[in-house]
C-alpha cells in the first residue's frame, strides 16, 4: 500500500521510503521491532513541547514532521504484517502515544488542535488489534473524564474517543472481558450526552456513537445489554429527539435520530429479546417517514416536526433506514428480514396512497424504500416485495416532470440517486418483473439527470451507468428510436468538468452508437 501526505502544496506524492520500510518489516521480525520502536520515539519527540525541544516554537508543531511520523507508523503497523503488529502490541507505545497527545493538547494554541486531530485519525487504526490489557487501560483512562467537566477534558475526549472506538470496533473481543464491558456500560449515559452535544467535535461524536454500538454488541449475558440499549433510548436519546422537535432544531433532531438508529441497529443484530428496542425504533422511523409524526415509546408524547418547504423530518427518517440496515457483521440475515417485515408494507402503502393524489409522489417513503432495497438481498425482500418496490419507484420517478428534476437539486440529491441505485441493482439481476416498456420510459429521466449541472457527480455517474445497462437489456427493435437522441444529448455531458463523468459519458455514448454485445456492464465503470 502507499501512504500520502496531507496538505501537500504540490500533487500528493507516494512515500516510497515508507513502502520499503513496510515491506522490510514483513520479512524480518527483529527489524520490525526496531522500526516500530524508532517511529514511536520520533513521533513522541515531535509531539513534545517546551524547553526540552529546542526545535519547537511555542504553541506550534514542527512543520509536518509529526504528521509524517504518524503516517509512517500507521502504515508500518497496519501493512507490515504480523511482525509489526506484534512489535506494536508488545510495548506500551499505545498508552504512551495517547498520553503524549493529551499533553500536546495542553501546550498548543487553538489553530494547531486540528493538526493533532489529523494525527489521531492516522494513529487510530493502529489500535484496532489491541490486546485486552491495552484495551482496559485506555477505557480506564477515558472513564474519569467523561462526562467532561472542563474544556481540557473535552479536548482530551476529542483525541481519546476515536482511539477508543478503534479499540472496541471488533465487538467480539469484548465478550470475554467483563471488566472492560462493565466500564463501558457505566459510560453509556455520558457517551449519549457527548454524542448529542452539537458543540462537540464531529469526529469525536461519531466515535462516541460507534462505542455505544460496540458496547451493546459486545456485552455478554452477565451484563444486561438490553438495559444498555433501553436506557440509552429512554433516558437520553428519545428525550433529546422530543426536545429537538419541540424547538424546531433540525440539526439536533438529525443527530438524535442518527444515534437512535445506531443503538437500535446494534440491538437488532443481537436478536432475541434485545430486538425489542430495535422494533420500537424501526416503528418510529416508519411512522415519521410515512406520516411526518410519531409517538415516542415510554414518553407518552407525539412529535410532529417539519423543517422547511419539504418535510425534512420525513426525509431524515427515510435516510436513517440506510444507516440501520447497512451495518455489517457476523450475524445472519434474519434481523434484516425482521426489520423489513415490520417497515416495508407500511412504506409501500404510504407511497401508493399518496401518489394517487394530485401532488408529487412522497419523497420520504420512496427514499426509505430505495434504502431498504439497496441494503437487503433479494432473498430477504422476496419477489412480491421486490416487484411492488419496483412499481412504486418507477411511478415515483415518472411522477416528477423534467423541469422539476432539472431545477430542484434537493429532489435529485435525496431521491433520484437512491432510486437509480435500486434500478441498477434490479436491472443487473435481470428480474422477471422488469417490463421492457417501463425500462424504455427510464431513458428520458436518466438523460435529464445526466445532463443536469445542479446535482452531484455521483448521481450523474449512476444515471450514466443505468443508461449503459439499459442498452444491454433492451432488445434492438426498441432501441432504434432512442439511439440518436441519446448519442446527441450525451455530447453535452462529455464536456462536464469532472473527468470521471466525461469518461462514463464517453463509454455510454459509444455503447449506444456502436450497439455491440458486451458483458455485465460493470468493467467500464470499475474505475469511475
Amino acid at each position: 500500500s502507499t501512504c500520502r501526505l496531507l496538505r501537500n502544496e504540490s500533487r500528493d506524492m507516494c512515500r516510497y521510503d515508507i513502502i520499503a520500510l513496510t515491506q522490510a518489516c514483513r520479512l524480518d521480525e527483529e527489524l520490525a521491532s526496531i522500526v516500530v520502536r524508532e517511529l514511536v520515539e520520533i513521533l513522541a519527540g515531535c509531539l513534545h513541547f517546551g524547553n526540552n525541544n529546542p526545535d519547537a516554537s511555542s504553541g506550534s508543531f514542527l512543520a509536518d514532521r509529526e504528521l509524517s511520523a504518524a503516517i509512517a507508523l500507521s502504515t508500518v503497523v497496519n501493512s507490515g504484517g504480523r511482525h509489526s503488529m506484534s512489535a506494536w502490541q508488545s510495548t506500551d507505545a499505545s498508552i504512551q502515544i495517547l498520553r503524549r497527545l493529551w499533553s500536546s493538547i495542553e501546550s498548543v494554541d487553538a489553530k494547531n488542535i486540528g493538526k493533532i486531530s489529523t494525527v489521531t485519525r492516522y494513529l487510530a487504526s493502529c489500535y484496532e488489534n489491541s490486546t485486552s490489557r491495552t484495551r482496559l487501560k485506555v477505557i480506564k483512562l477515558v472513564s474519569p473524564i467523561i462526562p467532561p467537566l472542563h474544556e481540557s477534558d473535552t479536548n482530551k475526549l476529542n483525541i481519546a474517543l476515536p482511539i477508543l472506538a478503534s479499540i472496541v470496533f471488533d465487538s467480539e473481543c469484548l465478550r470475554d472481558e467483563n471488566e472492560a464491558t462493565a466500564e463501558l456500560t457505566d459510560m453509556t449515559a455520558s457517551l449519549c450526552e457527548f454524542a448529542l452535544n452539537t458543540e462537540n467535535n464531529g469526529d469525536a461524536r461519531s466515535a462516541a456513537a460507534s462505542i455505544l454500538h460496540s458496547t451493546i454488541l459486545g456485552c455478554n449475558d452477565s451484563t444486561n445489554e438490553l438495559e444498555v440499549a433501553c436506557v440509552a433510548l429512554r433516558e437520553s436519546i428519545l428525550p433529546a429527539l422530543h426536545e429537538a422537535a419541540t424547538i424546531n432544531d433540525c440539526n439536533a433532531f438529525r443527530d438524535a435520530l442518527f444515534l437512535a438508529t445506531t443503538v437500535a441497529s446494534a440491538a437488532a443484530r443481537k436478536g432475541g429479546r434485545y430486538a425489542q428496542s430495535a422494533d420500537s425504533v424501526i416503528k418510529l422511523l416508519t411512522s415519521l417517514t410515512c406520516t411526518g409524526s410519531a409517538s415516542l415509546p415510554n414518553l407518552e408524547s407525539t412529535i410532529c416536526p417539519s423543517f422547511g418547504r419539504i418535510n425534512r423530518a420525513s426525509i431524515m427518517s427515510a435516510k436513517a433506514f440506510g444507516t440501520f440496515l447497512a451495518v455489517t457483521g457476523v450475524e445472519g440475515p434474519f434481523w434484516r428480514q425482521r426489520m423489513v417485515a415490520i417497515s416495508l408494507p407500511d412504506l409501500i402503502n404510504a407511497a401508493v396512497n399518496r401518489s394517487m393524489s394530485k401532488n408529487n409522489p412522497p419523497l420520504g417513503p420512496l427514499i426509505a424504500i430505495s434504502h431498504v432495497c439497496c441494503c437487503c438481498d433479494m432473498k430477504i425482500l422476496g419477489k412480491t416485495n421486490a416487484g411492488n418496490c419496483w412499481d412504486v419507484l418507477m411511478c415515483g420517478l415518472l411522477g416528477y416532470s423534467v423541469e422539476q428534476l432539472d431545477e430542484d437539486s434537493e429532489i435529485v440529491e435525496e431521491f433520484i440517486g437512491s432510486s437509480i441505485s435500486v434500478l441498477i441493482k434490479f436491472v443487473r439481476l435481470e428480474l422477471d418483473m422488469l417490463s421492457e416498456q417501463r425500462l424504455l420510459d427510464l431513458i428520458p429521466i436518466m438523460l435529464v439527470t445526466a445532463r443536469s449541472r445542479s446535482q452531484s457527480r455521483k448521481n450523474i455517474v449512476l444515471a450514466l451507468q443505468c443508461l449503459y445497462l439499459l442498452e444491454k437489456v433492451l432488445p434492438s427493435s426498441m432501441k432504434t428510436n432512442s439511439r440518436t437522441k441519446i448519442v446527441r444529448q450525451l455530447s453535452h455531458v462529455i464536456d462536464h468538468d469532472s473527468r470521471d463523468v466525461r469518461r462514463a459519458a464517453t463509454t455510454v455514448r459509444n455503447a449506444w452508437y456502436l450497439n455491440k454485445e458486451r458483458g455485465s456492464g460493470d468493467s467500464e465503470f470499475r474505475n469511475v
